[in-house]
């Protein structure tokens, strides 16, 4: 009997150090998530704002067509510093989550296991 309790105590215990790594995953999700929103954001933004500036440059609509040109470069340039951070933190958001995952299914297995054990 001593080591049938001894058994479901380390149930607990690996269940619980399961759920204390998951709350860690946790916070680091939301942190990688907020980053991944802010530089979608940005990447929209400046994408928005280089269409703008390419339809205000093929309109001919402003006098400083030098300055337009050089603020579509501008857009441009920050779009492709936008993009691959952009794709770069959404990978590492998809890399927590599939270890997110991998722990619920984890402690699902443990606590179903448990049960059997206790009916």
């Amino acid at each position: 009997m001593d080591n049938y309790a001894e058994f479901l105590k380390r149930l607990d215990s690996a269940a619980e150090s399961l759920k204390a790594r998951r709350g860690r995953l946790e916070a680091v999700r939301d942190v990688v998530s907020a980053m991944h929103q802010q530089n979608q954001f940005g990447r929209d933004q400046w994408a928005m704002r280089m269409a703008r500036v390419e339809q205000n440059v093929a309109t001919g609509q402003f006098q400083g067509r030098a300055a337009l040109e050089d603020l579509k470069m501008i857009a441009g340039n920050t779009v492709s510093l936008f993009g691959p951070r952009t794709d770069l933190v959404g990978r590492r958001l998809a890399a927590v989550q599939a270890r997110l995952n991998e722990i619920n299914r984890s402690l699902h297995t443990l606590e179903l296991n448990k049960q059997k054990l206790l009916t």
